[in-house]
């Protein structure tokens, strides 16, 4: 069992012949119990102060894991956008050169229709002067024909 310093003050002591003298006695047991009442009261406001320092250092160690927690977060967060923007510069280099080859495969079909249409009026400027060339033979050899005959008959 603790000692209060009411018990202290409290104490008496049974009076022996020639025992101690009772003034000192007593003096000295009020300074005793005044000393260890100041003592107690010191333990009692250091033991809350230790109780909040206890409470201020799990609130920090909280803080510290919420902040870990962010820095961890924010890090992934980081992370994930750097993979993102690269799948993604990645996905638009990938449809900008499958643009690129649909634009240089209707290229080459324009040019390869362009030839054919140019093949095609060779070809018909060919026959036109073919047709044309063997109408003027034929209307050079009726013109041939007719003068041969109007110089015959007069």
């Amino acid at each position: 069992m603790r000692l209060a310093p009411l018990d202290i003050y409290n104490k008496e002591f049974s009076r022996a012949f020639s025992g101690y003298h009772r003034g000192e006695v007593d003096s000295f047991l009020e300074e005793v119990a005044r000393d260890y009442e100041a003592l107690t009261r010191e333990n009692v406001e250091l033991r809350q102060q230790v109780e909040e320092m206890g409470k201020r250092l799990a609130d920090y160690a909280r803080l510290e894991e919420s902040i870990r927690k962010a820095m961890v977060l924010a890090q992934s967060t980081a992370d994930e956008a750097r993979a993102n923007a690269r799948r993604e510069s990645e996905l638009i280099i990938q449809e900008a050169r499958q643009e690129a080859v649909r634009i240089q495969e209707q290229a080459h079909a324009l040019v390869r229709q362009e030839e054919e249409r140019g093949a095609k009026l060779r070809e018909q400027r060919e026959r036109f002067v073919l047709e044309f060339t063997a109408l003027l033979r034929s209307h050079l050899a009726a013109l041939e024909n007719g003068t041969r005959e109007d110089g015959e008959s007069p």
